[in-house]
């Protein structure tokens, strides 16, 4: 008989079964594609963050189209002194407003730099909520994929175990050698083992999920629909490449661009001197006469003309273009591995839907009934019951690689190609 070990690591693995169905548990939530984004979107703190960079957009705007503050000023000349200049009788009183004056366009082009923040930090919301959608989608088909693999381990499990009975008769009635047995319970083992590491795949896709909604703690989750192919209208790859060109990150480069032109400007207008003028007026306590008063004052750029702030900036607007330019090239590559693994990975998920899982089922039905007669012997029926489980396993990793690269590349377009959600056939889901 198979080892004693062997046999009391298989009635653990029964009895943790048995603890893991019996156990009363709350129901799982169940949760559709949509209400998961939704919920994500509603719920992301960097979404929160993302408007409020808006806002605060909306008071740097605000802010740069204000003027300098005039200036009051008071003087006293020929006060507390000594003699006839004792206190304020011979004093001279000056008060006077003054003025700075912008020139070289100063509060235009800090209103352009601000409006190209304000934009940059709107197209970063969009970026924040196109990079939470396809998160979100992304794990919604995971936990989809997930759900499908407990599912195919569960149904293995269950078939090893009347494969295991099986032998186990056969070798009590001395049909079949012990070791006929020992394979049996073996191949029970394993199938123990695919379904607790299906069934702990299970628990990251849910808290994966969970994660994006911002929540802390485990609790269960069911995704509804079908992991299924998905029947699409998705152009080429050379039609997909023109649409990179709108993705918002793009959008946040290029509004970096334009916010360094807008620095850039700004420094060489700061090199422009602002005057300063002033108008007030003067009463001379001693002849007890008044005066008005006119100022004018400006700085002269002899030393610092606020040339090493010029260079930095063109320097830092270069820069800012030259990743336009990279990030282009990123999300380029990006389309073109996403649309090459969609390719393969869909067609693989078809040749598995038509021709493998169909074949892997009649083979282990045909092998099944010929052991029952004796035509076969248990090698040739454990493996003809691991290959449709490998077959099944092997065919939910095409179906979701195929549609986590649909996602990618909706993503990265900002179209929508699914369509409609075609069965990957009714064969397919009872694998």
């Amino acid at each position: 008989m198979f080892s004693p070990l062997c046999r009391a690591r298989g009635m653990g693995w029964l009895v943790c079964c048995s603890i893991f169905v019996l156990t009363p548990v709350r129901a799982a939530e169940t949760i559709s594609m949509n209400k998961a984004v939704e919920r994500a979107i509603a719920a992301n703190l960097n979404l929160s963050i993302a408007q409020s960079a808006i806002e605060a957009g909306k008071g740097d705007l605000e802010q740069a189209g204000l003027l300098p503050n005039p200036e009051l000023s008071i003087e006293a000349e020929n006060a507390f002194g000594s003699g006839a200049y004792t206190g304020l009788k011979e004093a001279d009183l000056t008060a006077a407003v003054s003025q700075k004056i912008e020139l070289g366009g100063k509060r235009e082009i800090r209103m352009r730099r601000a409006r190209a923040a304000n934009e940059g930090a709107r197209l970063h919301r969009d970026l924040v909520v196109r990079d939470l959608e396809v998160k979100t989608k992304k794990a919604f088909v995971r936990l989809l994929a997930a759900q499908r693999e407990v599912d195919l381990a569960s149904r293995a499990a269950k078939e090893m175990k009347n494969a295991a009975r099986a032998l186990r008769e056969k070798v009590s009635k001395g049909a079949s050698p012990e070791a006929d047995s020992n394979r049996g319970e073996l191949a029970l083992e394993l199938s123990g083992i695919r379904l607790q590491r299906a069934q702990s795949g299970l628990i990251i896709a849910r808290q994966a999920l969970l994660t994006l909604w911002n929540e802390d703690g485990y609790r269960k989750l069911k995704a509804t629909g079908s992991l299924a192919l998905a029947s699409t209208n998705l152009p080429g790859l050379g039609e997909l490449l023109k649409k990179v060109d709108a993705h918002p990150i793009l959008g946040v480069e290029k509004a970096k661009v334009e916010e360094g032109s807008a620095a850039y400007a700004l420094e060489k207008s700061r090199a422009v001197p602002d005057p300063t003028i002033g108008v007030g007026a003067r009463h001379f306590n001693g002849i007890d006469e008044s005066a008005f008063l006119i100022s004018l004052s400006i700085p002269i750029p002899v030393a610092d003309a606020n040339q090493g702030n010029i260079r930095a900036a063109g320097a830092r607007t270069n820069a800012a273009r030259l990743s336009v330019r990279q990030t282009q090239l990123v999300l380029s590559e990006r389309l073109r591995k996403a649309y090459q693994e969609y390719q393969s990975s869909c067609l693989e998920a078809k040749r598995f839907r038509n021709t493998v899982l169909p074949a892997a089922r009649d083979s282990a039905r045909s092998i099944r009934k010929g052991y029952r007669l004796g035509r076969f012997g248990v090698l040739d029926l454990l493996g003809a019951l691991q290959v449709e489980i490998d077959s099944a396993q092997q065919a939910v990793e095409a179906v979701l690689s195929c549609r986590l690269s649909l996602i990618e590349i909706e993503g990265l377009t900002g179209d929508t190609y699914q369509s409609a959600a075609s069965e990957m056939s009714r064969e397919g889901e009872k694998s």
